[in-house]
């Protein structure tokens, strides 16, 4: 993932974003640390703050598999009328599920 990507992902949970010259960090609202971006990307942060707020957003069903090395991750609405749900793979389970929640970003802003 890009650090732009990053950067959107969790400025759309709500968090404060800065730079200054060792890069992009991101302040976690609960608690008193902040990260580089490049490590602010794993499950327990993932599932922590952004997927609760997707499901703020509609009712979704995320499935999480795990073949030969690689991960899928699959975001789904779970009713008639919504076109789009989200699809990624990627052998980093955290950079999969991340690229995910920014399709299901992406879907929401395209809808509204």
């Amino acid at each position: 993932m890009t650090e732009q990507e990053i950067k959107e992902l969790w400025e759309w949970c709500g968090f404060e974003i800065w730079d200054n010259p060792f890069g992009l960090y991101v302040k976690f609202p609960d608690e008193l640390r902040e990260l580089h971006v490049d490590q602010s990307i794993d499950l327990d942060n993932l599932f922590k703050y952004a997927v609760p707020k997707i499901t703020d957003l509609e009712t979704y069903t995320l499935v999480m598999t795990v073949r030969q090395g690689i991960t899928n991750v699959s975001i789904m609405p779970n009713y008639q009328g919504k076109e789009k749900g989200s699809y990624t793979w990627g052998k980093d389970p955290a950079e999969a599920l991340a690229k995910a929640i920014l399709e299901v970003i992406e879907n929401e802003r395209a809808r509204a």
